[in-house]
């Protein structure tokens, strides 16, 4: 007789138990795709800020034209991404910070 009524019990826990987790893996599960749509969302609205900014410095630039020689046309590229990095790095920093605040 106890030990029947040892197994129920076993029993009634193990239901438990597993009810606990289908709840934390759903939980888990909600919890991965909110943060997914909440970083693709940050994620677009950084792209759509970059975008109009570069748009913005092109329009208003009153920088000089720069004249590259001709050797260096493989590194053009190059040369222009980095320029943009350095000028994109403190309003990135800016960005991902008031949007994590």
């Amino acid at each position: 007789m106890g030990s029947s009524k040892g197994s129920y019990y076993l029993v009634r826990e193990n239901d438990t138990f597993h009810f606990s987790v289908k709840l934390l893996s759903s939980a888990m599960v909600v919890l991965v795709y909110f943060v997914g749509y909440l970083l693709f969302f940050n994620l677009y609205f950084v792209l759509q800020i970059l975008q109009n900014f570069r748009t913005h410095i092109t329009k208003h630039s009153k920088l000089p034209k720069v004249s590259i020689p001709k050797g260096t046309s493989s590194r053009n590229g190059t040369f222009i991404m980095h320029g943009l990095w350095s000028k994109m790095h403190g309003p990135l920093v800016v960005v991902s910070i008031l949007s994590n605040s």
